[in-house]
């Protein structure tokens, strides 16, 4: 990224911020196409480095990468993630750009895939536990990660 599209920042703390309760991918570049070096959980402590249109470059737990800056905030709030005893209705997304999501069997990458579903498919989510949510398509129950929902 140009320096000129970039602002020095006075050293802050910010803290990730997620409306699904799901982890923000650190990236090696300020796009969703930059490698995901990896992920932090909502509530964790982030130094921002540089400011930048829709990107901050920053540093946490030893690494340094950009993350998005509409999920960073500067309270330690508690996440804005839905609360998991109530059913709503949520939309499949996927942030990676792909087309469709996975609906498995269970709440695990290891789990059978039950079907895949073009994104913009509207869900219920029934419960959530960790990263994974409970969900019911056209009828049928089984679990999507949360981080391809979209409340």
């Amino acid at each position: 990224m140009k320096s000129k599209y970039l602002t020095t920042a006075t050293k802050n703390t910010m803290y990730v911020r997620t409306n699904t309760g799901v982890g923000l991918n650190l990236r090696t570049a300020p796009s969703m196409n930059g490698e995901i070096i990896t992920s932090f959980q909502p509530g964790t402590a982030v130094t921002v480095l540089k400011k930048g249109s829709g990107w901050y470059y920053v540093s946490v737990a030893g690494l340094k990468g950009y993350m998005g800056s509409q999920y960073l905030s500067a309270t330690a709030g508690k996440s804005t993630k839905p609360s998991s005893t109530k059913t709503y209705t949520s939309k499949l997304y996927n942030p990676n750009g792909g087309k469709i999501v996975n609906f498995r069997t269970g709440p695990s990458l290891n789990k059978s895939i039950i079907a895949a579903y073009p994104v913009g498919t509207s869900v219920t989510v029934l419960s959530q536990e960790d990263n994974w949510c409970k969900v019911e398509i056209n009828g049928q129950t089984g679990y999507v990660s949360a981080y391809f929902l979209r409340p």
